[in-house]
This record gives C-alpha cells, sequence and structure tokens, in this order.
C-alpha cells in the first residue's frame, strides 16, 4: 500500500492562521489601551457661589412646614417670566433674589462621577425636612460656565418649564 505523508500547511493557512491569532489577541486587549486615545482634560473643579447650603437652610428653619414669606412668593411668580435658559447667576439673583439653598450637581452616578454644575433651590413651602414632590417649588439648574440651564417650577400655578431643549 502506498501511503502518502499528510500534507504541510501551505503558507496560505499559516498567513490565515496568523491572522486569526492576531485578531484574537487585538480583541482581548481592553479598549483603553490600543486606541490610544488622548488624554482627557481635566474636569473643572467647583467653585463655591457664596449661597447657603441645605444643611444651612435646614438648620435656620425652625419647625416645619416652612413657609416662604408672601413678598418672597410674589417676586419670584412676578419676575418669573424674565427669567430664561443662559441667564447668569448674578442675574437670576437680581429678578428673584438669593435662593433658599445651592448645592453642587454631580454625575453620572458611578466610577467616572464629575461636576456637572450646580441648582438653586426656592421652596414656596416645604411640609418637612423629607423629600416631597407635591410641595411648591422653583429649582433652577446652572452648568458649569454658572448659566442657567434648565428652570423647573413645581407645583406653582401659571409657571411653565424652561430649558434649552424646548421647541416653542
Amino acid at each position: 500500500m502506498n501511503e502518502s505523508p499528510e500534507p504541510r500547511p501551505t503558507k496560505r493557512r499559516w498567513r490565515i492562521y496568523s491572522v486569526l491569532m492576531a485578531i484574537i489577541f487585538v480583541c482581548s486587549i481592553p479598549w483603553d489601551l490600543w486606541l490610544f486615545r488622548a488624554p482627557t482634560p481635566p474636569t473643572q473643579t467647583p467653585k463655591p457661589d457664596g449661597k447657603q447650603t441645605y444643611e444651612e437652610f435646614a438648620a435656620a428653619v425652625m419647625s416645619y412646614p416652612y413657609e416662604a414669606s408672601q413678598a418672597r412668593k410674589d417676586r419670584i411668580v412676578k419676575n418669573y417670566p424674565k427669567l430664561a435658559v443662559g441667564m447668569s447667576k448674578d442675574r437670576v439673583a437680581e429678578l428673584i433674589g438669593d435662593p433658599d439653598y445651592s448645592g453642587l450637581g454631580y454625575g453620572p452616578k458611578g466610577p467616572n462621577e464629575k461636576w456637572r454644575g450646580s441648582d438653586w433651590t426656592y421652596w414656596f413651602r416645604k411640609r418637612d425636612n423629607g423629600i416631597n414632590s407635591f410641595d411648591p417649588v422653583v429649582q433652577i439648574f446652572f452648568g458649569t460656565d454658572d448659566r442657567a440651564h434648565w428652570i423647573v417650577p413645581s407645583n406653582i400655578d401659571g409657571l411653565k418649564e424652561k430649558d434649552s431643549f424646548a421647541s416653542e
């Protein structure tokens, strides 16, 4: 019987094998290591705006329910139509006064969380020290440039939300 030896792999098969192995190797490396992206610029550090914090506001409220003065509520409602997306913190304060408190906003939650801006809160009435979605309030969200990008009244008749994405 004439047995022929097994054929040896051809050069073409070796090339295909090498390419497949290279693809498997490249796919096993984490994307961040081989994309060679430019380094991410450092995130901007939040700067305090000098307004009171929630903790200071809560400590100043002697008892609940908290109710803003009628003059304060009237000023906010009267000047609310003048508020606009893109307005500076100084201009907002000129129109409707200083907020009850200011906070820094971070997100998204997780290991890559970064500073997104800040928010000002104006309570008309607050039932207790907890969260209550039925209490009348105006919240203004500012970007890292300290310009308003979302103005949100809740449970206040006649006031409508203003944001940079709304189509009129």
